[in-house]
């Protein structure tokens, strides 16, 4: 009797898995049933069983290998509704999604919104830094460009509140420079700006840069700028320029000294390799690498290349149609760049090489200290809302002007190995492309939610392809960079 139950038992369980395995429909976006959005077209994207047919609102609808599937639409006005039904043979399963199109309207419209007003303090106040690098940025918000990283105990005047930034008194309304309120502690009342005394300038270089060291009795603010191939320093609040004035040297200039602000133009008469500033001992240190020395047979011999596969642990990353996350596909492309570029010479440090969360300020901090010469953090894209059919390809982002032909290069060496749609070189300001060294790029190799491109891009012999591409075009880069 004990035999026929489990017999029996079986045979249920054997059912039952049979028909569940039938059903396997899963939505990954939209990431919930009600979703709402002001986009004019939006997509589908999910799986199903490999042999499944599949319906939106009755149309059949492609299943791709694997049984992935992207099905977009046009929205109406109000509420779209989406009955998405798979079958497999008898078995049918239905998922009902609401998309609701809303007119966009401003953030003025809610009569509760109190946008962050510019207020001038009655008068200036006399501030200490408390965060040992605290950011210096030229708008007040997180995202904006880091301006400078300064030194706890820097002396500052501040001028105006907004939110929660000060804008720093710099003697200049052009030059907005700001500071979030946790790094400063307010001492008192000031009635002038702070000024520092420059009392000797240093020029000196080793194998990989020169430098220009400025001794200060207190540290300032400062910025930099790129123009071409030359790099404007300025510093705000000098008393004399007198000690600038007899050790300049190297075609370095005094551009201006305006109302106590002084900008030098430090030319290049080659393509820039990177450059940067930051206080050292008592001294606003500024270097710039030298243009690497290499043989064209070998071009990235003993270079030190950061490869950064984006994401990472908890933080998955685009999703896909499928159950592998952009996180796997960045690491496995990243994996098997570091192998081509240490068949080619180069020294590879990786900012993660396992399943792991790496916090992103932390992921530019490893190539700087690694001193490496080109930073290449490697993603697939993502989109909200529009049509992965008619956006789709290769796009490689740069933020300073001087990465911008090493994207282009790579972009372009990615769109010819590749077979991929051109998706442009782009400017955009992320913590991965802001880096003024290392020569900093991030490559959106392929779209994640693209039916054709993620079957690719989990392909591991695409992986492979990618990588390839991604080295061969930092080997261009360093050819075409050679006679200049």
């Amino acid at each position: 009797m004990k035999n026929i139950l489990k017999i029996i038992f079986s045979l249920l369980l054997f059912a039952f898995l049979t028909a569940n395995n039938a059903f396997s429909l899963e939505i990954k976006y939209p990431q919930k049933a009600n979703y709402k959005t002001g986009a004019v077209e939006t997509y589908i994207l999910g799986n199903v069983d490999k042999h499944s047919s599949l319906t939106i609102n009755g149309k059949a609808v492609k299943v791709w290998s694997g049984g992935i599937f992207c099905y977009t639409s046009v929205l109406l006005e109000g509420e779209n509704k989406f009955v998405i039904t798979e079958k497999n043979g008898k078995n049918v399963q239905s998922k009902t999604y609401i998309v609701t199109k809303f007119t966009p309207v401003s953030m003025y419209a809610n009569k509760n919104y109190k946008p962050n007003v510019q207020k001038k303090l009655k008068e200036n106040l006399f501030a200490s830094v408390i965060t040992d690098g605290a950011p210096v940025r030229e708008r007040p918000t997180e995202n904006s460009n880091r301006m400078t990283h300064l030194p706890e105990k820097t002396l500052l005047a501040l001028t105006c509140d907004y939110g929660n930034w000060y804008k720093i008194d710099t003697g200049d309304i052009s030059e907005p420079l700001w500071i979030h309120k946790k790094n400063v502690k307010i001492m008192s009342a000031v009635n002038s700006r702070i000024k520092t005394d420059i009392s000797k300038v240093v020029f000196s270089d080793d194998k990989d840069f020169g430098y220009i060291k400025f001794y200060m009795d207190m540290p300032v603010v400062y910025k930099l700028k790129e123009t071409n191939n030359d790099i404007c320093l300025k510093i705000f609040g000098v008393k004399d320029v007198s000690a600038v004035k007899n050790a300049l040297k190297n075609d370095v200039s005094i551009k201006s000294f305006q109302n106590n602000n002084l900008e030098l133009l430090i030319p290049s008469k080659k393509q820039l390799w990177g450059y940067d500033a930051n206080y050292e001992d008592g001294a606003l240190v500024f270097k710039k690498r030298k243009a690497p020395d290499f043989d064209e047979k070998t071009p990235l011999k003993g270079v030190t290349i950061a490869i950064d596969p984006g994401h990472g642990g908890k933080e998955k990353g685009t999703l896909g149609p499928a159950n592998i996350p952009e996180k796997d596909v960045n690491l496995a492309i990243s994996l098997k760049l570091q192998k081509e570029l240490e068949k080619m010479g180069a020294n590879v440090v990786m900012t993660r090489t396992t399943d792991e969360e790496v916090e992103i300020y932390k992921r530019p901090e490893i190539a700087q200290k690694a001193n490496a010469v080109i930073s290449v953090s490697i993603h697939a894209n993502s989109m909200v809302d529009g049509n992965p059919y008619e956006r789709h390809g290769t796009e490689v982002y740069y933020y300073n002007k001087h990465a911008k032909k090493l994207a282009e290069t790579i972009k372009n060496q990615m769109v010819e190995d590749l077979k991929l749609k051109d998706g442009g070189t782009r400017f955009a300001s992320f913590v991965l492309t802001r880096p003024t060294m290392p020569v900093s790029v991030l490559v959106e190799t392929a779209y994640m939610p693209n039916p054709e491109e993620y079957l690719k891009l989990i392909n591991p012999h695409f992986q492979q392809k990618a990588a390839h591409s991604v080295a061969e075009g930092i080997k261009k880069y360093f050819l075409l960079t050679k006679d200049e």
